[in-house]
């Protein structure tokens, strides 16, 4: 039932990916292993994704130990 609780709950929060899907930074190579010039406008965009999708991993976590009892942790 926990389970089913948080899958709603990050769906919600649009969060959900973030228990399915693992990034990495590769912000030096492109998708295909080149090396990206880091002032080109490709890694500012790299970097940006990123950024904006290990903040939304943190909210995930936070919302999934926030739902388990302190004994459990």
């Amino acid at each position: 039932m926990w389970h089913q609780k948080i899958q709603y709950l990050l769906n919600d929060k649009d969060l959900l990916e973030h228990l399915l899907v693992a990034k990495t930074p590769s912000l030096d190579k492109d998708k295909d292993g080149k090396l990206i010039d880091t002032t080109s406008v490709q890694y500012q965009e790299l970097a940006k994704t990123y950024q904006d999708w290990s903040n939304k991993d943190r909210k995930a976590c936070f919302n999934i130990l926030y739902c388990i009892c302190d004994d459990l942790i």
